[in-house]
């Protein structure tokens, strides 16, 4: 196997005109450990072992747009200051909780990706300073309940997964404030009841996927999405 390594990507090891690549990818290398000083717009550091990141460390990229960091286990306090980021993949890790601010400097993120992890709960608030997110992919957790309005922030959000999760019960009102929401998956969840009032206005919404599930009824106000049944 491949021995580990340390990748200190300065001045001194690094060619000039390699500092200003808008991309930095390493792949499969066993690293474990990352110091960056260039800025590029975006970096992929998937299937290697990053359980020794340091906290912040991408902090003074502040140009950052895309950050990939699928199949490795993250320290809970990167993101700090990555004001730019529209791109955040966490997917394949063995992540089981994630601080309730860990986003928050996060505005102008786009899409992120959760899933294939182990979280078993989202906290409170975790999503609420993300006001441009359009998708959020949760599935292949271990999620069994969801917090009353963690995602009434979303405003923006397109696609949201749940899929294949440990969810029994969704709280009142769980997807009332999402007005762009055109795609929603619940299905491979152990539902035994959704409550009547699970979905507000929401005039985008044309996919809203239940197979593989307990229920024996859906809630009454779905059938106020015609759309949904066309």
């Amino acid at each position: 196997g491949f021995r580990k390594t340390t990748l200190d990507v300065t001045p001194s090891c690094v060619q000039a005109e390699a500092a200003q690549r808008d991309d930095f990818c390493l792949e499969s290398q066993n690293v474990s450990h990352v110091h960056t000083l260039y800025k590029p717009s975006s970096v992929k550091l998937s299937s290697n072992d990053l359980s020794t990141l340091p906290a912040r460390v991408f902090s003074p990229l502040a140009t950052l747009q895309q950050l990939h960091l699928d199949a490795n286990n993250p320290a809970s306090d990167l993101f700090d200051g990555l004001t730019n980021l529209t791109f955040l993949n966490l997917g394949r890790n063995s992540i089981r909780k994630l601080p309730p601010t860990i986003f928050n400097s996060l505005t102008e993120l786009r899409r992120l990706m959760i899933y294939n992890n182990e979280l078993e709960v989202l906290e409170v608030g975790i999503f609420d300073k993300l006001v441009n997110l359009a998708e959020l992919k949760i599935h292949h957790n271990q999620i069994s309940s969801l917090p009353p309005g963690v995602f009434w922030h979303l405003r923006n959000l397109k696609t949201l997964t749940l899929s294949s999760n440990r969810l029994v019960a969704v709280p009142d009102r769980s997807f009332y404030h999402m007005p762009t929401l055109s795609k929603l998956t619940l299905y491979n969840n152990p539902l035994l009841s959704l409550p009547d009032e699970l979905m507000g206005y929401m005039p985008e919404i044309a996919e809203f996927y239940l197979f593989g599930t307990n229920l024996t009824t859906v809630p009454g106000n779905v059938h106020l999405h015609p759309e949904l049944f066309s």
